[in-house]
């Protein structure tokens, strides 16, 4: 068993380490489950799977910093890391993190040419992938001059991740770093443009951990399932037990809910988290079986806009849950929550993301073309009056200051105050009613004109999301027109019948003549795009890209 580090040495690299706050538990309770990861599954059961305890995770993390010490990767060097969710995964992330290397997250559900960007900002030392990634090496420039590791196959050039475990336990406290050094650097979705490397410090790291600990507590009994991979770092912070769903994390809206209900029925999972693509498979099948999940004492949706559809069947089929729909993003994790009993029971426009947390610090503003340059009264001069729509802004401890080697995204999106702090541009656009909540209507550049009226994206996409038949809509700016446009795509078994689909175009067609947007044109598409990550937020640069296409012709 590897010797811990001391109360004094563990207390100082806590302050700037996340590790530090994972590997404690080691001592604190080693046996206590950390990971449970399946290993093979169908579409049924889990046939095998890896119960890993918070002692040996604590091992594998202090034999493989041996390992990377020993390649020459130390404190201050990047490292990518791009393969499927594992325990390897969670191994390496921490070595790394206690070693002082920041490590570059690159999700391969990005799609190739993302991955191809994201390899390129890395700027890193080496990479730990798969094989599908580093057999291509010689034609990918962005891995040449690098270290390669592989997790599943070693080939000419390629050493096997395995090769850096086989060293005696490092005995050294987590590496004290500098505050605002990097940590873990992840990369937005790109639904909105191009992918951003966000910069997560090690202060950031353990400020959103403290964050989401405070809106979101856990009680030592918790066994959390969450289908975002980066919120099993926070849960190992806490010293709680997480369950991995069996789930292809490139594609979480495929998930075979069965396979996850018999994990969530033989662990006694308390707490289930996931994009609402992924949350409507399982509650669709609660709501076909009957089947009860008496230990699931919390729900979380977040990623993307949760449907009213999908509040209605989660509070249908796990009523004694709490149901909560989250606010965040990336850059700034949590922003605001409220049920999602509250969500049906409000009267509002767009969609409620409740009441603040308590970490988050938000204005709701109308900024000039050029960024300003904030003096002593930050957002004041810039806040639009009670119950009007502004651009939301966010600011605390928690909330991200940078982007990697990225300067007009920090131009677009950061705005420093002068105690040193910055405010982060969400670009979403909200109101907050008379009972302090928040309400999301859409995204600064999907918002315009249609017969001379403003148009918000989401309140309308609210309402048309909540008619039967419908998967997807999406209301946009008519490319060739000074106009908008609905889309609509249909549910399988509708899209394919004539008289059903028929019934659900008219009843869309009443809402938007009733409404005041009877010269708005209808289309139906085959598919709407989504953004690869969750599969659950409309992608609408490639929808403008594709319409544009399309009308040209």
């Amino acid at each position: 068993m590897t010797s811990m580090p001391s109360s004094a040495e563990r207390m100082e690299s806590e302050e700037t380490n996340l590790a530090g706050l994972v590997l404690r538990h080691a001592a604190e309770k080693p046996d206590h489950p950390a990971l449970i990861v399946p290993t093979d599954f169908d579409a049924e059961k889990v046939l095998s799977e890896e119960v890993v305890t918070y002692g040996e995770l604590a091992e594998r993390v202090s034999r493989l910093r041996a390992g990377l010490a020993d390649a020459g990767i130390f404190a201050g060097d990047r490292v990518v890391v791009m393969f499927g969710v594992r325990t390897d995964l969670y191994v390496l992330v921490l070595a790394l993190l206690a070693s002082g290397v920041a490590v570059v997250l690159i999700d391969t559900g990005m799609g190739k040419k993302g991955v191809i960007q994201a390899l390129k900002l890395a700027d890193a030392k080496a990479i730990v992938s798969m094989d599908d990634v580093l057999r291509h090496r010689m034609w990918l420039r962005a891995l040449w001059g690098l270290k390669r590791y592989s997790v599943d196959r070693a080939r000419w050039g390629v050493r096997h991740l395995s090769e850096l475990e086989d060293f005696e336990p490092s005995t050294e406290p987590p590496r004290h770093r500098p505050p605002q050094s990097p940590g873990l650097i992840t990369f937005t979705s790109g639904t909105s443009g191009q992918p951003k490397g966000a910069n997560r410090t090690h202060d950031l790291l353990i400020a959103q951990h403290h964050a989401l600990a405070e809106h979101f507590p856990a009680t030592d009994d918790e066994v959390d399932m969450p289908c975002f991979p980066v919120v099993v770092l926070h849960n190992l912070c806490c010293g709680i037990t997480t369950v991995i769903p069996a789930v292809d994390f490139r594609a979480p809206a495929k998930v075979e809910p069965e396979v996850v209900v018999s994990q969530i029925k033989k662990h006694g999972v308390t707490r289930v988290a996931g994009a609402p693509a992924y949350l409507t498979r399982i509650a669709d099948h609660l709501r076909e079986t009957g089947e009860e999940l008496d230990t699931v004492r919390t729900v979380g949706c977040g990623g993307a806009p949760t449907p009213t559809t999908l509040c209605e069947k989660l509070v249908e089929t796990l009523p004694e849950a709490e149901k909560l729909i989250i606010y965040g993003s990336t850059e700034a994790e949590p922003v605001s929550s409220t049920t999602m009993e509250e969500s049906l029971e409000a009267d509002g426009e767009g969609y409620l993301v409740g009441r603040l947390a308590k970490a988050a610090t938000v204005a709701l503003v109308k900024l000039p073309d050029l960024p300003p340059v904030l003096d002593e009264r930050e957002m004041n001069p810039f806040e639009v009056a009670p119950g009007e729509v502004g651009e939301l802004v966010v600011r605390g401890p928690h909330v991200l200051r940078g982007y990697v080697d990225n300067r007009e995204a920090d131009k677009e999106t950061k705005l420093p105050a002068p105690d040193g702090g910055v405010w982060h541009r969400t670009r979403d656009l909200a109101r907050v009613d008379d009972d302090g909540r928040y309400w999301l209507l859409g995204r600064t550049n999907d918002v315009f004109l249609h017969a001379g009226l403003t148009v918000y994206p989401f309140p309308i996409e609210a309402k048309l999301d909540a008619i039967e038949g419908v998967r997807y809509s999406a209301v946009l700016a008519h490319p060739l027109a000074a106009s908008g446009e609905v889309l609509l795509q249909l549910k399988v078994g509708v899209a394919s019948d004539k008289k059903a689909r028929a019934a659900v175009v008219d009843e869309v067609r009443r809402w938007l003549d009733d409404h005041g947007f009877q010269a708005m044109p209808l289309e139906l598409i085959s598919e709407m795009p989504v953004d690869a990550r969750h599969n659950s937020k409309i992608d609408r640069v490639t929808l403008r890209r594709r319409r544009q296409r399309k009308l040209a012709r």
